[in-house]
């Protein structure tokens, strides 16, 4: 088993709507898998992430207070609405692995692509569901 030390930095998305969600992502396995172009070594990396509210929006607030409460097992099938990203910093995370071919820092990015928000629910913090795409974006180069 490989045990990983990860250096995380959270990012964040404002949406059209005046609200602001966190995204933190992080580096759950990384690994050798055979060659590549990149370093003469290919690393495998598996990841997660996921998203908080920090601040939402006044309308959106307002709309969902007097919602019924929905189960963040059971994602709601109706009432999704895409949100328009403002602004976005991507979340990051790093690890170093050691290979065959020596030592490399991975990096982990997530790239904010689009984000929903769902207003006929709240959560137990009377918000509204947000949900974000994002796409990992990983890279590596040897550490020093």
């Amino acid at each position: 088993m490989v045990t990983l030390t990860c250096n995380s930095i959270d990012g964040s998305v404002e949406l059209v709507d005046g609200s602001v969600l966190k995204v933190a992502v992080s580096i759950i396995d990384a690994r050798e898998g055979g060659f590549s172009v990149f370093g003469g070594v290919n690393i495998l990396v598996k990841h997660t992430g996921g998203i908080a509210v920090t601040k939402i929006g006044a309308k959106a607030s307002e709309m969902v207070k007097d919602k019924p409460l929905f189960q963040a097992s059971e994602q709601p099938t109706d009432g999704w609405q895409l949100v328009e990203l403002v602004k976005f910093t991507p979340a990051t995370s790093e690890t170093k692995v050691d290979t065959t071919k020596g030592a490399f820092l991975v990096t982990l990015k997530a790239i904010p692509s689009m984000a929903a928000v769902n207003l006929n629910y709240k959560n137990e913090l009377n918000e509204p569901a947000y949900v974000v795409n994002w796409a990992p974006i990983v890279s590596w180069k040897r550490a020093v």
